[in-house]
């Protein structure tokens, strides 16, 4: 309807396009080992695919790639015979022990444990079942150190933009 919403709307669907292909190769390590992408900062005012903007403002793209690039993360991959898969990836050369919390957009515990994903391994850590239902999970861990933190939008084709924006600012308050 207005300029406004289109950008921030652009900037949701950009955010979360880039994040799905870097955590799908991630997924699928040693399959597939890593993936490029490029136009980090746009040379003139325009709009583009690029992640920081000419004026240096970073766009929603920045922080989703930022998360999903780090060296452990954790991460659900596509629904496959009515379950959702959550992983440990752990580019690093240690093993890490850690302990993961998913809770839905309610706030409600969806699953919450503790695994062991060796270095530099993907590794399936748990099973939640999938529903034809749009659902936001925040996933959380920690291996005692550090804290993390991940998202994943199940079935977000045709999501409620406000609804979308709700959720953003769930995840901000992470």
């Amino acid at each position: 309807a207005d300029l406004e919403t289109f950008s921030v709307a652009s900037q949701i669907s950009q955010a979360e396009a880039k994040k799905y292909f870097i955590e799908r190769f991630r997924l699928s390590k040693w399959r597939r080992t890593g993936i490029i992408w490029w136009n980090l900062i746009d040379g003139w005012p325009q709009i583009s695919d690029a992640i920081v903007d000419y004026y240096y403002d970073k766009k929603l793209a920045y922080d989703y790639i930022k998360r999903s690039q780090k060296p452990f993360c954790m991460m659900f991959d596509e629904p496959e015979n009515g379950k959702l898969n959550l992983y440990g990836v752990n580019d690093t050369r240690t093993d890490k022990t850690i302990r993961y919390t998913v809770e839905d957009d309610t706030g409600r515990i969806v699953v919450s444990g503790e695994a062991l994903v060796k270095s530099d391994e993907s590794t399936a850590v748990c099973a939640i079942p999938a529903t034809d239902e749009k659902r936001y999970y925040i996933i959380r861990w920690t291996d005692g150190e550090t804290e993390g933190i991940n998202h994943y939008f199940a079935n977000i084709i045709d999501i409620d933009y406000d609804y979308y924006l709700t959720l953003l600012e769930k995840l901000k308050e992470c």
